[in-house]
Formats: structure tokens, sequence, C-alpha cells
């Protein structure tokens, strides 16, 4: 039978020789470009808001509706939900639909958990506060993964990477060095949040130099490195360093050329200090000071020990559902544990942990199934879970959802590519 009239397939022509899906495409590409910009916008502003450019703390004192990541999660929600309700249904394989409605199934379960887990929160302002950061995760997330999956994977992708490519370098450019830390922040950002940032954004840069796009992305990527040591953050450096090794080992080139990315790096970043002195002694001061004497000689890891203690103790004293949402803030003073895992089970349970690694499962059953992997937006996953191993807390972590999705977006446009060759030949 002729592919057109297969139950289910929808015919590839339309009138005098109009392929259906470079029309379908021709019409939503736009649509899913913007969602894909406006996650990225939604990943990188934060808790940001105007205020920190005076000193103040972001978003405390600004009404939620009036808060820039409410406003761009509403958007991406809004253009996500125009896709998926007014777009046809995708032809994608059973086999990543099947994949796909788990790993839909289990986040939503997870939102939802950590949703009621405010009912038992020990203090409810505190949790209606979270609540919010909750419910635009799971409303960010939601459009980001309508836009991919019934819109154009492909141009919601690159969307994305172009707005996050754009707004990174502009924090790589404004980055200086603080007077009260002496590391290297942004537009009133913390240091950490700032090193982990620069560490994605030499991964992007070496994924322009490595699909051909000149080598001045290679210099930008030197100077990525330089700010991740200057913004002295441990969690950050080792978190790039890792997802460095993620990308060589995924590039998919010979070990010659695998091998250039990491000496490309590191000759950028020395280009980088032969030209600005200064920095280089500010990094040198700041890798002896924080690397060598403090976590080294010393064994200091800035009282995280004791935050992970603190956290494993309130898990235990509620291990099936956590103590609540905020409830580590509330129970010890502590804004969060810097550490992704102990704060989910600390104030969700191990229901909640378990239901988060289930996701994580599912998400990694889900990419592996729709080969070939992305190596960038597989690294920069890989940095951000390093980094919320020490830093952060569930919200500051939301580029795992973010990069997960367009990590699964890279498979399904390459999908997508395959598909006109298959129908071809079976006709």
């Amino acid at each position: 039978m002729h592919a057109a009239m297969r139950p289910g397939v929808i015919p590839e022509r339309n009138g005098p020789g109009i392929p259906l899906s470079n029309l379908r495409a021709a019409t939503w590409a736009p649509f899913s470009a913007a969602v894909g910009a406006l996650s990225a916008f939604l990943w990188l502003v934060g808790r940001w808001a105007p205020g920190r450019l005076e000193g103040g703390e972001g978003q405390a004192d600004v009404p939620p509706w009036l808060q820039p990541r409410a406003a761009a999660a509403a958007a991406v929600l809004i253009l996500g939900g125009i896709v998926v309700l007014l777009n046809a249904p995708r032809p994608h394989p059973e086999g990543a639909r099947r994949r796909w409605r788990w790993f839909l199934g289990l986040a939503t379960a997870w939102f939802v958990w950590m949703l009621a887990s405010a009912l038992w929160a020990p203090e409810p302002d505190l949790a209606r506060q979270k609540a919010l950061e909750v419910v635009i995760l799971a409303a960010g997330g939601a459009g980001l993964a309508g836009g991919i999956w019934r819109g154009e994977a492909r141009a919601c992708r690159s969307g994305f990477l172009a707005a996050a490519t754009v707004g990174l370098t502009v924090l790589a450019a404004v980055g200086v060095m603080t007077e009260q830390t002496g590391r290297a922040a942004a537009l009133g950002g913390g240091p950490n949040v700032f090193g982990r940032n620069m560490g994605v954004l030499g991964l992007l840069a070496l994924g322009a130099w490595q699909a051909g796009l000149g080598r001045a992305w290679l210099a930008l990527a030197g100077l990525a490195g330089v700010h991740v040591l200057l913004s002295g953050s441990r969690g950050a450096l080792g978190a790039t360093l890792a997802g460095l090794a993620t990308f060589s080992l995924l590039s998919g080139r010979g070990l010659s050329r695998r091998a250039a990315i990491p000496i490309g790096v590191a000759l950028a970043a020395g280009a980088v200090f032969v030209i600005e002195p200064r920095l280089w002694e500010a990094a040198r001061d700041l890798f002896a000071q924080r690397f060598l004497d403090r976590t080294l000689a010393q064994g200091h890891m800035g009282y995280r020990d004791l935050f992970f203690d603190l956290a494993l103790e309130l898990t235990w004293t509620a291990p099936i559902r956590g103590v609540g949402l905020a409830g580590y803030p509330a129970l010890t003073g502590i804004i969060y544990p810097h550490n992704l895992p102990l704060e989910v089970a600390c104030e969700a349970g191990l229901v909640g942990l378990a239901l988060l690694l289930a996701v994580a499962g599912r998400w990694a059953a889900l990419v592996a199934h729709l080969r070939p992997l992305d190596p960038v937006a597989i690294a920069v996953w890989v940095v951000l879970l390093g980094s919320a191993q020490l830093s952060g807390d569930l919200y500051d972590s939301r580029g795992l959802l973010t990069w997960g999705l367009i990590a699964v977006a890279a498979g399904l446009a390459h999908r997508a590519e395959e598909r006109p060759a298959d129908e071809a030949a079976a006709t």
C-alpha cells in the first residue's frame, strides 16, 4: 500500500507537487524556534530582576506576575500549547512514542508530588514561594516539550541554542571581579552560577567550532574557560571538566581530533592570559587560595558536609513523604543543602527521590533510543548535573530538564530527516 494510503500517515503531497511536510515545517518552524528561544531566556534569567543591578535580592520584592521568569514561563507554555493544539500529530516511531509517554507521565507525577508536599510543609509562606518555582519549572518544561514533540524539533533546538549562546556571550562580556568576594560574576548574580554558565558557554563554543563555523568560536571557548577559573567555583570547575570529557568522548571524531579539544581550549585560554596579564594573576591567586589551600590542604568544602548531614537527618525524620516543601530552610535556617538529590529526599521523601530518579532513567532511555546522541546538549547536561551536587537548589537545577529536552530534540530532528528517505524507499 502506498505510504499516503496507510492509516495514520499524512499524505506527503499537497496540490501541485508541494510536500505537505515542508509546508507544515515552514508554518510551525517560527513558533517552535520562539518556544526554544524563550526557553533559553527562562533558563538564563533564573531569579534575576533589575533590582540585582542595585545590590538587591533579585525578585524577593517583585510580585510573581511581574517577575521575568514568570512571564517567560507563561509565554513558553502559551506558545507550546498553540503548537500542540493546532499542529497535526507527528509520525514519531512507536518506540520513541512509548518512551516519551513514560517520561512525561513520570515527570508529571514528580511535579504533582512536589506540589503536594506543600500540604505538610512546616512553614506555609516558604512553601508557597517554592511552589511558585515548581509551577514555573513545570510550565516551562511543558511548553518546551510541546514545541519539540508536536512542533519542529530542529527549529526549536536551533532557537534555543542561538538564544542561549547570545545570552551567555553577553554575560561573559560583562563579567567582572566583584569587590565582596574577589571572584568573577555578572549582573549582580553569584560567582557559582556564573562559573557554571561559563562552562556551558565553553561547550557551546566548542560545538560551533567542531561544526566548522570558524576558529573564533575556539577563542570564545578559551575566554569561557578563563571565566570558570575566575569565578573561583570548585563545583563549576569540576563539572566543566566532566562536561569537556563527555563532549570529547561523544564528538564522534578520531582520537587526535578529540585530543585537540582540550588542547585548543587551553591554548585559547593561554592567549587570553597573555593579552591581559592581570587576569592571570587573579586566576593564579584564586586557584591557590580556593583549590589548593582550602580544598586540598585544609579539606574545606564551604560547610557543605554540614549541609549534607542536616539534609540526611531531616530525611530520616520523615523518610517516606519528607518534611514538606521548603522544609529544609524552615527547620535549619539554611537556604538549601547545596545538593539536589538530598534536597528532594528531605523535603519530598524517598517517594520524591524515587520519582526523580525514574524520570532521569526514562529520559536516558529515550535519548539513547533517539540516536545519534547530541554531544553538546548531553555534555551541558553533565555540567549541570555535576553542579547540582554541590551548589544551588531545585530551581537552580532547572537546566537539567531544559537541556534534557534539547537532547531529545536533536534525536527527533535526526529521525525527521531520515523519515522521507525511508518512506520513498517503501514506495
